[in-house]
């Protein structure tokens, strides 16, 4: 071992300048320098971060200093103004609010200022950035959005299972994708977030956001946990590993975990291969490494030591239009296909015979008195309808009393319409419906087609004589 030699310096000697004075001087030094480059995005003062601009992940990345900083001041109240910023990101926010919750958990007590931009402001409080922020000022929300599922935490197996169900149902109620994409999704979530829970050790749990963006149509999903980081994971089965990139690079081989009595290993190494077969991207990122894969070799970053993000997080994004080969994924290199694992489709909708799909109304949550609950609803019945080609759909409507006119006709007028009358009859049965409700599908169904009609002739009258 190295002993830092005792030289005399002024009144202290070099090993306590060493180790007392000069990391304070070198976090100074980078904080200094951060101002001189972010002094546009971000600013630190004593124990207030000022956003400004765009939230992005290199501003992630920075507010790790403020982070060391105060804790190594000893604040117990921190300030965090986004009243400057104009935009931010998941993959940015996500991170720091597993960071600030794990200080709330020690003590600190963490008051936010909004954006006074107002969509900006309303994405903070519908997204739960604002609850988790500063719990004591804000409440959750509960908004279901077409484009994200906001920001959740889960801390046991029963609270990540009902996060990932609800996500990959919002999903189905507003994309219309290919199976392979739902199941090869569930199946990421469900690992990396299962990997919070059986590795990360923190206190808090875990954080997780989804995100489409229908501009580029492509989706994101940012996972984070405020725990102990690869490094100090795997070190339990490889004491060996000599720094975080180190580590991350194993981890997401297949086989490598800390404990094969808790984990098998796949489920980082099985994510990175989903997002790979789809032409995604794939970022992990734990203490002072932050590793991307898209396309060719990884994308490696190392940090200064006081930018370490203690714990870990996973940010993934896949193109909307690609499939997802998850038997490819899942054979890890062996050349054999694997056995697929059970989808939500299969569990939830589809029978024990496997020729029925059922939707059952009553358990739906979006409402029955909108187009836009129709039009989710709708997006689903044929989600499903492609999932399993040969099988009968079954919407049953035990225990639904009323529905509105434009609920009726957005989902099954336009479902007639859709898949045309022959398929509709020979794929779609509807049970349990009270008279006044079959009367409204009735009407929706005889204007929808008469729509349609009046619309055929007037083509066919312009292309006349």
């Amino acid at each position: 071992m190295y002993v830092v030699p005792t030289v005399q310096i002024g009144i202290c000697s070099l090993e306590v300048f060493c180790r007392t004075y000069l990391p304070r001087y070198l976090d100074l030094l980078t904080m200094r320098q951060i101002r001189r480059v972010l002094k546009d995005r971000v600013d630190f003062r004593d124990n207030r971060a000022i956003f400004r601009g765009s939230v992005g992940p290199r501003v992630q990345r920075y507010f790790q200093f403020f982070v060391n900083d105060i804790n190594r001041r000893g604040y117990d109240l921190i300030e965090l103004d986004f009243s400057r910023a104009t935009k931010a990101y998941p993959n940015s926010m996500v991170p720091i609010i597993a960071t600030v919750q794990r200080l709330i958990h020690l003590g600190v007590t963490v008051h936010c200022n909004l954006p006074s931009n107002a969509n900006l402001r309303t994405l903070f409080l519908r997204a739960n950035w604002a609850y988790f922020l500063d719990p004591e000022r804000f409440r959750p929300s509960d908004v279901t959005h077409d484009r994200h599922l906001s920001t959740r935490l889960f801390r046991d197996s029963g609270e990540q299972q009902r996060v990932v169900n609800e996500l990959i149902d919002i999903l189905m109620r507003t994309l219309e994708v290919k199976r392979s994409f739902f199941s090869g999704l569930e199946w990421a979530i469900n690992e990396i977030t299962d990997n919070v829970l059986t590795h990360s050790q923190a206190d808090v749990g875990g954080f997780i956001q989804l995100t489409t963006y229908k501009d580029t149509k492509r989706l994101a999903f940012c996972v984070a946990d405020p725990g102990q980081g690869i490094l100090n994971s795997l070190r339990e089965a490889e004491p060996t590993l000599r720094g975080d990139a180190d580590a991350i690079a194993d981890a997401v081989r297949a086989g490598v975990t800390r404990n094969k009595d808790v984990g098998q290993g796949n489920g980082l190494s099985g994510t990175m291969k989903i997002a790979m077969i789809a032409n995604g991207r794939f970022l992990v990122a734990s203490g002072r490494a932050w590793i991307a894969w898209q396309g060719g070799q990884p994308d490696t970053l190392s940090m200064a030591p006081g930018q370490a993000y203690q714990g870990t997080y996973v940010d993934v994004q896949l193109p909307l239009g690609e499939g997802i080969d998850l038997a490819e994924a899942l054979s890890f290199g062996s050349g054999a296909k694997a056995t697929l694992p059970a989808d939500i489709i299969e569990i939830k909708y589809l029978s024990d015979d496997a020729r029925k799909l059922k939707i059952k109304m009553g358990e739906e949550t979006s409402g029955f008195g909108s187009r836009h609950a129709g039009k989710q609803i709708r997006t689903k019945a044929k989600n499903l309808l492609r999932s399993e080609p040969s099988c009968l759909l079954e919407i049953d409507w035990d225990g639904i009393q009323m529905v509105s006119s434009s609920y009726a006709d957005e989902f099954i007028g336009k479902l007639f319409v859709d898949l045309q009358p022959i398929r509709f009859m020979n794929r779609v049965r509807q049970v349990n419906i009270i008279p006044v409700v079959e009367q409204l599908i009735n009407k929706a169904i005889m204007q929808r087609v008469g729509q349609v009609a009046t619309e055929i002739e007037g083509q066919q009258g312009g292309n006349g004589p």
